[in-house]
């Protein structure tokens, strides 16, 4: 059950990270133009 619940959240926290990546280079490719 923990190491379930352990994988779930580096799952999660991976997840976030990626999306914060993405929405950061979007945002200054917007301010670019």
């Amino acid at each position: 059950m923990m190491m379930m619940m352990m994988m779930m959240m580096m799952m999660m926290m991976m997840m976030m990270v990626m999306k914060n990546k993405k929405n950061k280079k979007n945002k200054n490719k917007n301010k670019n133009k």
